[in-house]
């Protein structure tokens, strides 16, 4: 009774907050990379059975009026299997399809199960976007990454979106140490070729606990990096390596889509977008949110080697741009913290993940006065409990807050009084994935404790 508690409380969460409607958390493939091969110990994960209509209904309206209602992605401790392992899937999506008429329904598929008439019944349920987790356009690596017996469905399944005109997405998780360097760049070329909107070429992770093929040098990322820098140019599709590695708040474009609002009015990959409908941007997520907010606006932008000049986006309110930016720093997460460090007691510490270091102190000292940065301290947190190549903010646990804690502390640094901490490692109850509370951090900090 306590776990079926919690795994409502998960779906409430998600569904409230994201707009994220879980379906199942079975699965047809095996992924070499999946993450829940190479959890450690401890981590709390939950197992959805196929949802009833009425458990969906009951979910859905929970929502309210999203842009978007989510399928086959994880916010919460769910484990998120295939979605069309459900049998009634496509029942699913018309109950979503009635409550939301006006949301995109997004799926997120292997392509394996994505038969033509599949294709077409999501086509009859628009406005709906596909995320195609490729992986592979090689059948036979396709089998060795995800030990998928029909890889050939996966690929045609490429081509009916296409034919049956249903936008589309393409994700890729590279393995070149295990398939090849020339097997992403395959998979970029073959998603760009059927029409995909956008690109996402993922840098792997793995945990402390992965086997040593699954292991890779920190060199990778650079070389992936110039990888995309390389194909970008060389396909129609906004190419995008993730999670990349920012060190500014500059507004570049990563791309722009085809037959976009941006195409239209001109603009291109490397561009830096200074302005929107006149305001100065603050980061590329700002820069993103004013255009997809506004309606016809006119857009400064700066290219490399030619200079400024001005565009006009013709596009409705709340359509999207067509250009591709990385996610950097929302700015009103960062003027909550501004806030709570200007009114609160010093010293102050700032946890972050080592990816977004740089982006929160540059970010800090763009909107803080530097007498009022005096005694806060930006500090990353190291992913210590999954290891390995883990990095992000969402793997974080309690017991890496208090590793960071105790560094400090060795480090002969002032204790702190108050401490800000991102909000992404901890479910509706505060707790990290392996169930312990962010208020462990606040006993032993003995300080205030912000979630932000």
């Amino acid at each position: 009774m306590a776990l079926e508690r919690a795994v409502r409380a998960a779906i409430e969460w998600g569904a409230r907050r994201y707009g994220v409607l879980p379906v199942t958390s079975v699965c047809d493939v095996r992924c070499v990379f999946c993450s829940n091969r190479q959890n450690p110990p401890g981590v709390r994960t939950y197992q959805l059975p196929p949802a009833t209509v009425e458990e969906t209904a009951r979910t859905l309206e929970l929502m309210d009026d999203p842009r978007r209602v989510v399928v086959g992605e994880s916010v919460t401790r769910i484990d998120e299997g295939e979605p069309f392992t459900h049998p009634r899937l496509l029942d699913l999506l018309a109950l979503a399809r009635e409550r939301f008429p006006r949301a995109v329904l997004q799926v997120t598929t292997n392509g394996s199960p994505l038969t033509r008439d599949r294709v077409r019944a999501l086509a009859a349920l628009a406005p709906v976007e596909v995320v195609l987790s490729l992986n592979s356009a090689v059948e036979d690596n396709r089998r060795r990454l995800m030990s998928d017996p029909r890889p050939q469905r996966a690929l045609a399944a490429a081509d009916h979106l296409a034919e049956e005109g249903v936008p589309f997405q393409g994700s890729i998780v590279a393995m070149p140490h295990l398939v090849g360097w020339d097997d992403p760049a395959r998979a970029v070329f073959f998603l760009d070729e059927r029409g995909a909107k956008l690109i996402r070429l993922f840098m792997p992770g793995f945990t402390r606990l992965a086997p040593s093929e699954l292991r890779f040098p920190p060199t990778m990322w650079d070389e992936l990096g110039r990888l995309v820098d390389e194909l970008a140019p060389a396909v129609r599709a906004p190419l995008l390596l993730e999670p990349p590695r920012l060190r500014d708040l500059e507004a570049r474009l990563e791309g722009v889509a085809p037959d976009s609002p941006a195409a239209r009015a001109g603009l291109r990959r490397g561009d830096v977008i200074k302005a929107v409908g006149g305001e100065e941007v603050f980061c590329r997520f700002d820069a993103h949110a004013s255009a997809t907010e506004a309606g016809p606006v006119e857009v400064e932008a700066e290219r490399p080697g030619t200079g400024r000049f001005k565009a006009v986006l013709d596009k409705q309110p709340e359509e999207r741009p067509g250009f591709v930016a990385h996610y950097d720093v929302n700015p009103v997460r960062l003027h909550r913290a501004a806030g709570l460090l200007h009114d609160g007691p010093r010293p102050a510490l700032v946890f972050t993940s080592r990816l977004a270091e740089d982006v929160i102190r540059l970010g800090l000292e763009r909107v803080m006065e530097p007498e009022a940065l005096e005694g806060v301290r930006v500090v990353a947190v190291e992913d210590a409990f999954f290891g390995g190549s883990i990095m992000a903010a969402g793997l974080a646990v309690v017991q890496d807050y208090l590793d960071a804690l105790a560094r400090e502390e060795r480090a002969g640094r002032p204790a702190p009084r108050l401490v800000l901490v991102p909000w992404e490692p901890w479910d509706q109850e505060r707790r990290d994935l392996t169930g312990r509370s962010v208020d462990e951090v606040a006993v032993a900090a003995r300080a205030v404790i912000e979630l932000v």
